[in-house]
């Protein structure tokens, strides 16, 4: 008799509200109907209540949010569209301060002066800032173009747009030698090219075919995948920058300029229509 009325006893105390258990559990309190406090008649388990027992009886409609997986552009990892944003971005960017500049800087005339010339003067720092900025939105592009593009094609082409962007990012950093008659009063061209004016010329190489190699590889995987239309796009570019500038002779100046031109609209073009596609 003692035995039992211990036993009600330390059932009671253990039914108390607030009683806890070790491990973190704590004790149900007894309802109507049932041989164990928290459990139906019958149940052979323990009347303890877990955080996994707290998580399996939350109604489904509940409201309670839920830890969710971090999106793979989370850590200050850009996303691929601002990567082709900064494609986008490029081409616009750098033609129209070349326009401008060409337009309101005395003396300059595209069809006589190359383009890197308006580097040099007073209002120098205009071009070389425009190469600096515009080869770091290609970079970003191409990093863009090859998480977009699927298989090798992507690495490839990504690769080569970057390459092209580091070009351009050169041929601002290096400032190219005294052209001919601009800007007005300055210095005359030399006899021999120094160590900038052919650092600049690398950077100038690495542009152009870098963009060239870029357009070829994107060609070839448009009319692998069936876009007939973006293959010929690309392949038209390509073919036009490389007949532009690939040879000298008369008219050089001109002739790279709109290889630069059809370059840069190429790129933004061809970054549009990946985002589009990811869209």
């Amino acid at each position: 008799m003692r035995r039992g009325g211990s036993c009600r006893l330390r059932a009671v105390v253990l039914a108390r509200p607030g009683r806890r258990r070790p491990g973190g559990a704590r004790r149900c309190p007894r309802r109507r109907g049932t041989g164990h406090p928290g459990r139906p008649l019958g149940s052979r388990t323990r009347g303890l209540v877990t955080n996994r027992d707290v998580r399996a009886r939350r109604p489904r409609g509940s409201t309670r949010s839920r830890p969710t997986r971090a999106s793979p552009a989370s850590g200050g990892r850009p996303s691929d569209a601002r990567l082709l944003v900064c494609g986008v971005v490029a081409g616009p960017l750098f033609l129209a301060v070349l326009l401008a500049q060409a337009l309101w800087r005395p003396g300059f005339d595209l069809g006589v002066h190359a383009i890197s010339l308006l580097s040099r003067g007073e209002l120098g720092w205009t071009q070389t800032t425009t190469f600096v900025v515009t080869g770091l939105l290609v970079v970003a592009a191409g990093a863009g173009m090859r998480r977009t593009v699927p298989g090798a094609s992507g690495t490839l082409a990504g690769v080569l747009v970057t390459v092209m962007g580091v070009g351009l990012v050169l041929t601002g950093i290096f400032v190219v030698d005294p052209g001919v008659g601009f800007p007005p009063g300055g210095p005359p061209p030399a006899g021999t090219v120094s160590w900038q004016g052919a650092l600049h010329d690398v950077g100038t190489a690495l542009a152009l075919n870098g963009g060239v190699g870029a357009a070829l590889v994107l060609a070839w995987h448009a009319a692998r995948t069936g876009a007939q239309a973006a293959a010929a796009a690309c392949l038209v570019a390509a073919v036009a920058v490389a007949a532009l500038a690939w040879w000298g002779g008369p008219g050089v100046p001109l002739r790279v300029s709109v290889a630069a031109t059809v370059l840069t609209a190429w790129l933004t073009a061809a970054s549009l229509a990946l985002l589009r596609r990811r869209r």
